[in-house]
């Protein structure tokens, strides 16, 4: 499986894209990572980029967002393995 992590705005601070790239560096080593930043504020399906097959069999997406449910990082661990051990799943 891969995971695509589409990131809306960039960190404000250095410490906290410290931490997202310790996440990631983390994470890389149970699955490949593909990142990628957009720059809009509220962007619609058509600002996209290329690489992600929201309509193609096997994709999985989650959306995060500061408004929806609160996971802990055991929560998120758990769903990814969820996710990760689902043979139908092949990118999220």
């Amino acid at each position: 499986m891969k995971l695509q992590i589409i990131k809306i705005g960039r960190p404000v601070t250095s410490e906290v894209r410290a931490l997202v790239e310790l996440y990631l560096t983390r994470l890389r080593g149970f699955l490949p990572i593909e990142c990628t930043e957009i720059k809009e504020a509220n962007p619609s399906q058509r600002d996209l980029p290329k690489s992600v097959p929201i309509d193609k069999p096997g994709t999985f997406i989650v959306a995060l967002d500061e408004g929806g449910r609160e996971w802990s990082s055991i929560d998120l661990s758990k769903k990814l393995t969820h996710w990760m051990d689902d043979p139908a799943i092949k990118s999220l």
